[in-house]
C-alpha cells in the first residue's frame, strides 16, 4: 500500500498520472495535484519537497540507503533497539541487543503513523488518506506551563513503548548506554530535544523529513559540521546540531567511524577542540552500530 500507492505520488516526480489530479478550483501539477495549490515558501527541495512548493518527497526519505530513516521502504537492520522498546505489533521480531550484531526490524506503512490518535491501524486505513480532522496519531509538541519549553509528546508513544525519559538513558534495549546525569529526565522527555532539527516546532515540512529520515543535516543537507564525509552523517534520526555539533557528537558508531563517546553541546571550543556544552545536556557513551 505505502510503495505502490502513497509513494507513487509523494516521490521526486510527483503525481505524474493526470487522473490522479485534481482540477477543483485551477490546474492540477505533478508536484502540486490539488488544483495547482502552492503549499508555500517552506517546502523547497532541502526541506524535503520534490519541487519548490510541491508535495513531499517521502519515498526519497525513507530511502534505505539514508543514515537515518523510518522502516517504510524497508526494515532497519541494526542491533537497537530491541523487541523490548516497542510496542505491539512493532515488536514482532528478534533482536539480541548486541553492539554490532545487527538484524532486521519490521516494515512499517503510512497508516501506521497518518491515522486517527487512538486507532487500530488495522481497521482504519485510509482515514486521514481521505480526510479527517486529524493526520497523525498523536501529538509531536505540546507546550508546557509557560508556553517556553516542549513535554512529551504522545506521537512517538505509539509505537515506542514509554520509559524513554530516564535519568539514566533510554532503558533496556536502547543503543543509548552510559549517560552524564545531567542528561535529566526531563531532558529526555521532549523527543524533539535530540531527534528533530530544532528542538522547537520547526517549519513545515521539515517535522516531516524529521520523522521519515534523511542522509544530511536539516540546514545544509550534508554532514555535521565539525567534520565531513558519509561517516559523519547524522545517525538514529538525530540531527538538532544546535545540540550535536562535532564528530565526537554523533551518538552511535557507523561504518568508517569508531564512536568514542558523544558530546552534546553548541559552538565549537576552539580552546579545547571540543564543544562547549547547551543546556547542560553533556555525554553519554555510544551504545549501537549503524
Amino acid at each position: 500500500i505505502s510503495q505502490k500507492f502513497c509513494l507513487a505520488c509523494h516521490d521526486n516526480n510527483g503525481a505524474t498520472n493526470p487522473t490522479a489530479r485534481s482540477n477543483n478550483g485551477g490546474t492540477g501539477t505533478a508536484f502540486m495535484p490539488f488544483g495547482g495549490i502552492n503549499l508555500g515558501a517552506g517546502y523547497t527541495l532541502l526541506n524535503g519537497a520534490a519541487a519548490v512548493g510541491g508535495v513531499v518527497d517521502a519515498k526519497t526519505q525513507f530511502a534505505t540507503a539514508n543514515s537515518s530513516n523510518h522502516p517504510v521502504m524497508g526494515p532497519r537492520t541494526r542491533d537497537f533497539p530491541t523487541p523490548a522498546r516497542l510496542l505491539a505489533p512493532y515488536n514482532n521480531f528478534t533482536r539480541a541487543g548486541t553492539s554490532g550484531t545487527k538484524t532486521a526490524g519490521i516494515v512499517l506503512n503510512c497508516f501506521d503513523c497518518h491515522n486517527v490518535s487512538g486507532a487500530n491501524p488495522l481497521t482504519t486505513r485510509t482515514v486521514s488518506a481521505h480526510g479527517n480532522a486529524e493526520t497523525i496519531r498523536g501529538t509531536l509538541y505540546a507546550a508546557a506551563a509557560g508556553g517556553n519549553s516542549i513535554v512529551s509528546p504522545t506521537f512517538c508513544l505509539v509505537c515506542h513503548i514509554g520509559g524513554y525519559n530516564t535519568s539514566v538513558g533510554h532503558g533496556a534495549g536502547s543503543g543509548i548506554s552510559t549517560v552524564n546525569n545531567n542528561m535529566s529526565a526531563a531532558r529526555f522527555a521532549p523527543c524533539a530535544n535530540c531527534h528533530f532539527s530544532n528542538g522547537f516546532k520547526p517549519a513545515r515540512p521539515l517535522q516531516a523529513a524529521d520523522v521519515h529520515g534523511f542522509n544530511g543535516l536539516a540546514a545544509t543537507g550534508g554532514a555535521w559540521t565539525y567534520g565531513n564525509g558519509s561517516g559523519m552523517r547524522p545517525v538514529n534520526l538525530i540531527r538538532n546540531v544546535g545540540r550535536w555539533v562535532s564528530t565526537s557528537g554523533r551518538p552511535f558508531t557507523a561504518p568508517g567511524l569508531t564512536g568514542t563517546g558523544a558530546t552534546c553541546g553548541g559552538a565549537l571550543n576552539t580552546s579545547t577542540g571540543g564543544v562547549s556544552c547547551n543546556e547542560t545536556m553533556s555525554t553519554y557513551t555510544p551504545g549501537g552500530s549503524f
